[in-house]
């Protein structure tokens, strides 16, 4: 019985000491930082006719993240540019080549950087051309 001890405790001693040799030259793996969780604020708009109907979400590596913007023209009248907001901080966006933005009763789309939202504000349309 004291031999069957014995060698329990010698083995147990050698594959502890064996896997001490093995792991202590290998290097550890870290966890990846995990990205920031983005909430996206609910929408109102300041004019009458034109909405944001969307928003999503959209990370590059090289870029900080944005919103991808879904507007949307409920009236019969061309919208050259528009302006959102978030609190004080906002982004406006205007028709290429003097095109309107947003034909009647079309939609398009804007990024808005999510670093410009403000924590507890909706995101706004706050002006329209």
């Amino acid at each position: 019985m004291k031999r069957q001890i014995a060698a329990i405790v010698i083995l147990a001693l050698v594959g502890g000491l064996t896997l001490f040799l093995v792991t202590r030259n290998q290097v550890v793996a870290t966890i990846p930082a995990q990205a920031e969780l983005i909430v996206i604020p609910p929408f109102k708009s300041g004019v009458e006719g034109v909405a944001i109907v969307s928003a999503d979400v959209v990370y590059d590596p090289v870029a900080a993240p944005s919103l991808q913007l879904e507007i949307q023209n409920n009236t019969a009248r061309s919208v050259v540019g528009v302006h959102v907001n978030s609190g004080t901080s906002g982004q406006g966006r205007s028709g290429d080549s003097g095109r309107p933005f947003l034909q009647p009763f079309g939609s398009a789309t804007m990024m808005f950087p999510v670093s410009n939202l403000t924590p507890a504000k909706p995101l706004s349309i706050s002006a329209v051309v």
